[in-house]
C-alpha cells in the first residue's frame, strides 16, 4: 500500500502538516504545498517534497500537479486540506473577504480535483480526499462564510463521488471536530476586526468565549483518520474525528430547527457574560 504519491495541500501547519509527515513515515511519496516553504521546512527530515503553493491562483496548482506527475508517472491521492475560518456577521464582513474564504475553503479544492481528474481517469484509479469540517453540517452563529464554504465543499464531494466512480476514482470526505491548529486563533482576529465597535460586539465576544471554553483534539488525530481511509479497501464516503465532532452533528440532526437556535443564542448570551467577567 506504501510508495503511492500524494499531494497535501495546506501542509505548513496543524492537519496539514501532520498528515504529510505520517504519510512520509509510513512511505507515501508527498508533496507537501503551501505558501510558506520556512514552515514546512522540518518536513524534508521525513523526505516529503515542500512545493511554494498558493492554491489561490489556478496555474500553480496546476503547476504543482503537472510536477508531481512528470516525476512519477502518475498521482494516487489528492488531499485537499487548505483553509482557514472566517468569522464575523453578515453585514459586517467585506465582500472581498467573503470571497476570500471562498477561493481558499472551496474554489482552491475545486481546481485542484478539476486539475488531477484527467491523470486519475487516465490510470483507472485515484483517491481524493476533501477534508471539509462538521461546520459543513452545523451552524453557529458569525460564522456564516465559514461555514457556508464548507457546506459547498461537502456538496461538491458528494456529487464528484457520484461522477468520479465509474472511472475507478474514489472520493473521501473528512469532517474534523474542534483541532488545536491555528484556526480558532485567525477565526478570533476576524471576530476583532470585523465586529469590534458594531452591534454585533456582544454576539461576537460570546462567540469567542464559547470556543475559548472548548476542548481541542491533536491534528494527528485527524492525520491517522486520513491514513485509514487510504488504507481501506473500501472507505466510507465522511470519516468524523476529533473533540465534539459526533455529538454537535447529531444534537443538530436530532434538535428542531428553532431549539438549535435557541441552544446557541443561549450560550453565545451566557459565554459573552463570563468574557466580560474575566476581563
Amino acid at each position: 500500500m506504501a510508495n503511492r504519491v500524494c499531494i497535501v495541500t495546506g501542509a505548513s501547519s496543524g492537519i496539514g502538516f501532520e498528515t504529510a509527515m505520517l504519510l512520509a513515515k509510513n512511505g507515501e511519496k508527498v508533496y507537501a504545498a503551501a505558501r510558506r516553504l520556512d514552515k514546512m521546512e522540518p518536513l524534508k527530515e521525513f523526505g516529503v517534497i515542500t512545493v511554494e503553493t498558493d492554491v489561490t491562483k489556478e496555474e500553480e496548482l496546476f503547476a504543482l500537479i503537472s510536477r508531481a506527475f512528470s516525476e512519477n508517472g502518475r498521482i494516487d491521492v489528492l488531499i485537499n486540506n487548505a483553509g482557514y475560518g472566517l468569522y464575523g456577521a453578515v453585514e459586517e464582513v467585506s465582500m472581498g473577504a467573503a470571497k476570500a474564504q471562498f477561493e481558499v475553503n472551496f474554489f482552491a479544492a475545486a481546481n485542484a480535483v478539476r486539475a488531477v481528474m484527467p491523470i486519475m481517469r487516465e490510470q483507472k484509479e485515484g483517491l481524493i480526499i476533501n477534508v471539509t469540517s462538521i461546520a459543513g453540517k452545523i451552524y453557529t452563529p458569525m460564522g456564516s462564510y465559514y461555514h457556508a464554504s464548507k457546506h459547498a465543499l461537502e456538496g461538491l464531494s458528494d456529487c464528484l463521488r457520484v461522477e468520479a466512480e465509474q472511472f475507478g476514482i474514489r472520493v473521501v470526505m473528512i469532517e474534523p471536530g474542534l483541532i488545536s491548529t491555528s484556526w480558532s486563533g485567525i477565526m478570533f482576529d476576524n471576530l476583532e476586526t470585523d465586529s469590534a465597535r458594531t452591534v454585533y460586539y456582544e454576539t461576537a465576544k460570546g462567540v469567542e468565549g464559547m470556543y475559548r471554553g472548548f476542548k481541542y483534539s491533536h491534528p494527528s488525530v485527524i492525520a491517522k483518520t486520513i491514513l485509514k481511509a487510504m488504507n481501506s479497501k473500501h472507505p466510507k464516503a465522511r470519516y468524523r474525528a476529533g473533540k465534539y465532532a459526533d455529538l454537535f452533528v447529531i444534537a443538530h440532526a436530532l434538535c428542531p430547527t428553532k431549539l438549535y437556535d435557541k441552544i446557541m443564542k443561549l450560550t453565545v448570551k451566557n459565554d459573552y457574560r463570563n468574557e466580560e467577567r474575566n476581563r
